[in-house]
């Protein structure tokens, strides 16, 4: 009985030694616990909507190399700043000025509430005869050029919004920022959101169109 016993042992040994040489060295196996992140480096990834957006106070950021702009960027001096999302600049190579649009925000009419701050705050921003690089994206219906303007470092079109000085042009507005700088600006009641009455500020696309419709009930 007891060299049996021991048999039974020998052979029970000699099966466990079989079966662990089998398992392949390095490869976990059942019961085994890899460590977290071993040798794995974590991929850094961006906010979505932030990569190659320009905050107020950046420099506009170069393409990257084979990238087609959709944009001719311009190195300009600006000559007049009509209201708070035009102006007129000087840029090299034309004997004219070029009429500005600041592309995808919409300043209050200068007739309108808060008209004639938001134009004097573009002003300050991009006073006469400062220079300004102009990112050109072509004409608009009224053949004036749609531009993100930087004055003196400044990104003009997001500091509008983000001031409270001017609304993101919604029917023509593709930057994520943007919107952003605008809810940030109604969040903290700065410029045309810091309205007493509670009443929510008239956009300029709509004074635009009750103006038309007045004008065309006086001709009737």
């Amino acid at each position: 009985m007891r060299r049996a016993v021991r048999i039974y042992a020998i052979f029970l040994a000699t099966a466990v030694m079989a079966l662990s040489a089998a398992v392949p060295v390095g490869r976990a196996h059942a019961g085994s616990r890899v460590p977290d992140n071993d040798g794995v480096i974590e991929a850094t990834q961006s906010t979505p909507g932030e990569q190659g957006l320009l905050k107020p106070g950046s420099q506009p950021e170069p393409q990257g190399q084979g990238e087609a702009p959709d944009f001719v960027e311009r190195q300009c001096t600006v000559t007049s700043v009509h209201d708070g999302d035009s102006m007129r600049v000087q840029c090299p190579g034309f004997r004219d000025t070029l009429r500005i649009r600041l592309h995808q925000i919409d300043a209050p009419e200068l007739d309108q509430a808060h008209g004639v701050r938001s134009r004097e705050f573009l002003r300050s921003i991009c006073p006469l005869g400062a220079t300004t690089t102009v990112r050109d994206y072509g004409a608009d219906d009224y053949n004036r050029r749609l531009g993100r303007v930087y004055c003196n470092g400044i990104d003009a079109n997001a500091a509008m919004v983000e001031s409270g000085a001017a609304w993101v042009y919604t029917y023509h507005a593709t930057d994520p920022q943007l919107y952003q700088l605008q809810e940030q600006a109604q969040t903290l009641k700065r410029g045309l959101w810091a309205t007493s009455s509670g009443k929510k500020p008239l956009a300029p696309w709509d004074f635009r169109y009750q103006q038309r419709k007045n004008e065309h009930r006086q001709r009737q």
